[in-house]
């Protein structure tokens, strides 16, 4: 990408081997699009979706060539005035297809190894912490929080960087900024289980919010036990024709207090 430009030149190669299989290709190219696709709605979701397209490819390589751009005219112009160019950047960035230098997806599931996480917790303001089946804690912003708790994107993401290494004479698959060394991000075949067997972890079941209801109520002894037996007392609610309720009282001062007298008006919480 050179300044100035209207799209992102996103290079993925694979190292290793001298063939690849057309059913093997389409899925690849097919998962990339996908997860840049659906790693820019996760992070923004009100913005259009990207154009991607496939540049030819070079004799003998195996080089996979794509442009990244905004998907319309209108989408490119307001990409140009807020820096659209630049979210496309940043959807790569977390996804950990480019170079990072905050913890991004890949490398989180590097960390993980294909297992999911002890727990994760959110201490602060963009800031979670996941903790592996190692004990390792690592700390993910929001954005790499909300990538990792999408099906989608794990699913594409395991299928373009780890089911081509299931092949063991495929040393590695790279991706990359074209023209950018410092941009290179690759996984290797010791990372290809950790990519391979990732999964989304399970969705966080919501928090039941206990409540307490409390009323107070006038009410009329009609009968009861004055020998400190709290199962056995009736109470109507109000005067005489007021509604007959059953009452299991567990509140010892006033079961030693009751005396054969006591039919006044009573006043209780429940």
């Amino acid at each position: 990408m050179t300044p100035g430009s209207e799209a992102v030149d996103f290079v993925y190669r694979i190292e290793g081997d001298d063939q690849l299989d057309l059913d093997e290709l389409i899925p690849i190219l097919t998962s990339l699009g996908e997860v840049v696709q659906e790693g820019n709605r996760v992070l923004n979701p009100e913005s259009e979706d990207i154009a991607i397209s496939v540049k030819p490819f070079q004799e003998g390589s195996f080089d996979i060539e794509m442009l990244l751009s905004p998907a319309t005219a209108t989408a490119l112009f307001a990409a140009l005035q807020t820096g659209g160019i630049q979210q496309i950047l940043t959807v790569l960035d977390r996804l950990g297809v480019i170079a990072s230098k905050t913890m991004n997806l890949l490398g989180l599931l590097k960390k993980l190894k294909g297992e999911p996480p002890k727990q994760i917790k959110e201490v602060g303001h963009d800031k979670f912490e996941v903790t592996t089946r190692d004990g390792e804690v690592v700390q993910i912003n929001d954005q790499v929080h909300r990538l990792y708790r999408n099906c989608t994107v794990i699913e594409n993401l395991t299928i373009a960087l780890g089911e081509p290494l299931k092949k063991p004479r495929r040393k590695k698959v790279q991706t990359s900024l074209k023209g950018q060394q410092d941009s290179i991000v690759e996984v290797r075949q010791e990372d290809a289980k950790a990519i391979t067997e990732a999964t989304a972890p399970e969705p966080e079941a919501p928090e039941v919010a206990e409540s307490e209801n409390t009323s107070e109520v006038f009410l009329s002894p009609k009968r009861g036990s004055f020998e400190g037996e709290g199962g056995k007392w009736s109470f109507r609610k109000g005067g005489k024709q007021g509604e007959v309720i059953q009452a299991n009282i567990k509140d010892t001062d006033f079961l030693q207090s009751s005396e054969p007298a006591n039919t006044g008006c009573l006043a209780t919480t429940f």
